[in-house]
């Protein structure tokens, strides 16, 4: 994942399962504390690895020195994801019952719909000109697995859900739009396959959140496979709470089935034949004869032809 200048680490639970069956079952039943659990270990392992090459707390340690310290600064985040085999909870958008809210589910179908990509604010920051303070304002973010894991949820955050306009004492604040920090968000609509739909049924579909890397990594049309946590929130109207609630996916993952389709199926076999091929000294008449066998003629023609 560093190699590739990756942010999210993809772990088969298959191997879980082989390792820990507890475990894999722990992380499709209760995957918000899962995920806030891998990612917190997954923070700190490489920020380790970095630290022993050398290579890391460099850009945060300049940015600390630069800037001032009373104003949030963004560092860069490491994600989990799980792909595999989840059993029951590998479904169809027509399979998500209410037995599945709060598990990890793994969901096929075909993008639909596409909302923009949109900046969610997670700090601001605030500058009141009659007492001359600043004032850092933190989020409740309903999408963030890794902040609603138990961990976290016993730490105090101060979090809210207003935009603050004034102070306290009741003095304007001005808002500074370039300290705060924010992450990508986007909405898609993910609808059951054609060929899975009972015939005479019209395709049910499903909203998916994605977030930070995985928004705009696929496009309507796609058939995809999607992981992540299958959630509920109320219906909030004037005021009111409603007894019905809508559901969606906080995505942790997203798999293009198309591409995972037309990527060429190579066996051990055909793997070593390639590997000795590459070896021979006549390995451009050997292609020129397996593409053109019939046409006799000079190597140079053999040649033009493949160009």
């Amino acid at each position: 994942m560093l190699g590739k200048q990756g942010q999210r680490l993809a772990v088969p639970i298959d191997d879980l399962r082989r390792t820990d069956p507890e475990l894999a079952k722990y992380v499709t039943k209760n995957p918000i504390d899962a995920v806030s659990m891998f990612e917190s270990e997954l923070d700190r392992t490489i920020k380790e690895m970095l630290d022993d090459s050398g290579k890391g707390g460099n850009a945060e340690k300049q940015a600390a020195n630069t800037n001032d310290k009373a104003f949030p600064t963004k560092t860069k985040r490491y994600y989990i994801n799980f792909e595999g085999n989840f059993g029951r909870n590998h479904v169809t958008p027509r399979g998500l019952k209410s037995s599945l809210v709060n598990q990890m589910v793994s969901v096929r179908g075909i993008v639909t719909r596409m909302g923009l990509v949109k900046p969610m604010i997670q700090t601001s920051v605030h500058y009141c000109e009659a007492t001359k303070k600043g004032e850092i304002r933190h989020y409740d973010d309903s999408t963030n697995l890794a902040e609603m894991g138990a961990d976290n949820s016993n730490k105090a955050t101060n979090g809210s859900e207003t935009f603050p306009v004034k102070d306290k004492d009741g003095n304007s604040l001005t808002h500074e739009y370039g300290y705060c920090l924010y992450k990508d968000s986007q909405v898609v609509t993910i609808q059951e396959m054609p060929e899975s739909a009972p015939p005479g049924q019209l395709p049910r579909s499903v909203q998916v959140i994605l977030q930070n890397d995985l928004v705009d990594s696929i496009k309507p049309g796609d058939r995809v496979e999607v992981t992540g946590v299958y959630r509920a929130a109320p219906n909030v109207h004037m005021g009111v709470t409603r007894g019905t609630f809508r559901t969606h996916i906080i995505s942790t993952g997203v798999t293009s089935l198309l591409a995972e389709k037309q990527k060429p199926s190579l066996s051990e076999q055909d793997i070593k034949n390639i590997r000795k091929l590459s070896k021979e000294t006549d390995i451009f008449d050997v292609l020129g004869a397996s593409v053109a066998p019939t046409i006799e003629g000079h190597k140079y023609v053999k040649k033009a032809i493949l160009l």
